[in-house]
């Protein structure tokens, strides 16, 4: 998962209401790494699917680890400088895409309460 980042804004995906799991939330870009697929090579290709955003794969470990449901769901997370175009290529998954600030993330129904501290790592983290 990419928390693509321009200056103090992310770049969030909301999830289609009719998504069958974690529908009608404000998400990050990113998706499941598939078999015999490496975690990195999985972020650049997932975000060029949903986003038709390319970057080159990260050569560093992910910026942050969460897990969900016990250890059943694992994410890897990237913070990633962009400033490029993008556009929604996946309107089935998500109905919006747009930069938040931290504090419009504050207000919006999250994927997980703990994005807005993600928010605030990543866009805190500019050098």
């Amino acid at each position: 998962m990419a928390v693509l980042r321009n200056g103090k804004a992310v770049l969030m995906c909301h999830r289609h209401p009719d998504r069958e799991w974690v529908p009608d939330v404000w998400d990050f870009p990113g998706g499941h790494v598939e078999p015999g697929e490496i975690v990195e090579d999985a972020l650049v290709r997932e975000l060029h699917e949903e986003l038709g955003i390319v970057i080159a794969a990260p050569g560093r470990p992910p910026d942050e680890v969460m897990t969900f449901d016990g250890d059943s769901v694992r994410l890897s997370i990237w913070f990633v400088d962009y400033s490029g175009p993008f556009e929604n290529r996946c309107p089935d998954e998500h109905d919006d895409v747009r930069w938040m600030s931290t504090e419009a993330a504050r207000s919006l129904n999250l994927a997980d309460a703990e994005y807005v501290a993600l928010i605030e790592r990543a866009t805190s983290s500019l050098g």
